[in-house]
């Protein structure tokens, strides 16, 4: 959906009904190698690998502190693209 208080953006809400992550995971979700999986269940690299997708597309990815039951994540991305090579805007919906 496009964010009605930016409206060059958009947000992509991802969330689930789990039972969340724990005040002292939160700050570390995003860490590469960070994982609460048991040994060989998991490479703590997918919160991780997404921050950094989302970045390189001039984004930014939220952790929802408040949100009380599983866990809920927001993706914000612009609307356009800024074209660091040749200094102009790439319209990311056209055809």
């Amino acid at each position: 959906r496009t964010n009605p208080n930016s409206p060059n953006e958009i947000v992509i809400v991802y969330e689930d009904n789990g039972v969340g992550i724990s005040p002292t995971d939160r700050t570390r979700v995003f860490d590469p190698f960070f994982t609460t999986k048991e040994v060989g269940d998991g490479t703590g690299l997918g919160l991780f690998m997404v921050s950094n997708i989302v970045q390189e597309h001039q984004g930014r990815i939220e952790l929802d502190y408040d949100f009380n039951r599983g866990a809920r994540f927001i993706i914000h991305l612009p609307q356009k693209l800024i074209n660091t090579d040749e200094q102009s805007d790439v319209d990311v919906f056209s055809e």
